[in-house]
């Protein structure tokens, strides 16, 4: 039998269907064959997609497949088999921290929504820091994700879970220890994010005077 060449695997009906559905200027792809896209409302979304792909990229192939695992439970849960109006999950770059799904948390530069499969993050901000910086700043939100993926599967029956009424969570050391683990820069982060402060809190000072 005579070896030909392989045939490209073609993406799923659901994959192409969210590619179609996402073909507009705000959706930029970060795993089309997924179904992950970014809806960019504010900033550089080209720069903040590449940078979601290199992370995504550094993650163990463990936490990776349980994410893909999960986001695609989750989204047949809520959903069913309707069609898809909006990427899954939710990935989002914002002009204001009160656009968060969760409100306006005056610390935070992003937040994760584990009822939505949320990720929000600040424009300014992500445009504004090095790339190693948002790297890790990705990196802490999408272990946030996986931790509290691990509550649920440890606790409940994943077939069974409501995802409306569910309140797992875990801790910003917990997520910034688990991002540390898989190799990114969290002490350089946050040095990076409070010199971004204290420049715009020295602004205010100049504009007031």
């Amino acid at each position: 039998m005579t070896k030909g060449k392989r045939t490209p695997r073609e993406p799923s009906v659901l994959c192409r269907r969210r590619h179609h559905d996402c073909c507009t200027p705000n959706y930029i792809p970060i795993l089309p064959r997924h179904g992950v896209y970014l809806f960019c409302v504010a900033g550089d979304g080209r720069r903040f997609a590449r940078l979601f792909r290199q992370t995504w990229q550094k993650l163990p192939l463990s936490a990776r497949r349980r994410l893909l695992k999960h986001w695609r439970e989750a989204r047949r849960l809520r959903y069913g088999d309707a069609p898809l109006t909006a990427p899954w999950p939710s990935i989002e770059l914002l002009a204001y921290k009160s656009d968060f799904s969760r409100g306006n948390s005056p610390d935070a530069v992003a937040q994760y929504s584990h009822r939505l499969c949320g990720f929000y993050f600040l424009a300014g901000t992500m445009d504004a820091l090095p790339e190693d910086a948002v790297e890790a700043v990705i990196a802490h939100e999408l272990a946030h994700a996986v931790l509290c993926i691990e509550d649920v599967y440890h606790h409940l029956d994943p077939a069974n879970v409501d995802y409306d009424s569910m309140g797992f969570s875990c801790s910003e050391y917990e997520a910034d220890e688990m991002a540390g683990d898989w190799g990114f820069d969290v002490e350089g982060r946050d040095l990076a994010i409070k010199e971004l402060e204290d420049a715009g809190a020295r602004q205010e000072v100049i504009c007031d005077q």
